[in-house]
């Protein structure tokens, strides 16, 4: 089976190049196939995801999204790429200054300059793959609605281009119980009703498991954070 997402032998070092972030990680992701990466806090699952979708590079090692090293491409490279890619940062990283249902209809207006009815028609459906309705959606800022309907959002702006591949980085985290079983529950309901490839990282393995086809555990990393953290200030 072709695979999707390909990492081989990857190590990701932070700017000063002394800083470890990832090291000798191999995966494959394949169409309609769920796999997660998961370790605790440190671990470079973040990392991970940002080098899926061409955020960085890696020092060490290739990722091949699509069956293109992603170190090859141009900026307008990435931006097909990226559009092929539903991605969901931790806690959604939806802008503060839109509105929630300016949020979801970005990527449309940015990637394909869609009309009003297309627009709607591609919402109603992203929206419907999570269980819920466009109308649903407060007429607020993300500042104003809860932490689960920020979620919603974030995951449904994500499936607003028909991506082939869903990557979401602590689909539940900071949630209250009973909404992290319902995140979990609509990501496995998602998975079933559209065959989508999905490549999600979490420090919850149990519920990563249950989701999942396969599971890559990353190992806690120790860095020496002040230098870390001066780096990543670079």
């Amino acid at each position: 089976m072709t695979a999707l997402i390909e990492f081989s032998a990857v190590g990701c070092h932070a700017r000063d190049f002394a800083t470890p972030l990832l090291a000798d990680v191999d995966f494959t992701l394949a169409a309609g196939e769920a796999v997660a990466l998961v370790g605790p806090a440190g671990a470079g699952k973040s990392t991970a995801l940002g080098l899926a979708v061409g955020e960085s590079r890696p020092s060490r090692g290739e990722v091949h999204v699509f069956g293109t090293d992603t170190s090859h491409l141009d900026r307008a490279g990435l931006v097909h790429l990226r559009s092929r890619i539903g991605f969901v940062p931790q806690q959604g990283a939806l802008l503060g200054n839109l509105t929630l249902l300016e949020n979801l209809e970005l990527p449309l207006r940015y990637h394909q300059r869609a009309d009003a009815a297309h627009i709607a028609e591609a919402l109603r459906d992203a929206c419907g793959l999570l269980e819920f309705e466009p109308e649903d959606i407060p007429l607020c800022l993300p500042a104003m609605a809860t932490q689960e309907m920020r979620q919603l959002v974030a995951l449904a702006r994500s499936l607003a281009l028909r991506p082939q591949v869903l990557i979401v980085d602590e689909p539940a985290l900071g949630l209250g119980g009973n909404a992290q079983r319902e995140i979990w529950r609509l990501l496995a309901g998602l998975r079933e009703r559209s065959g989508l490839a999905l490549l999600i990282a979490s420090h919850d393995q149990a519920a990563a498991r249950a989701l999942t086809d396969r599971v890559v555990a990353l190992p806690a990393r120790h860095h020496d954070t002040r230098r870390m953290s001066r780096s990543m200030r670079l």
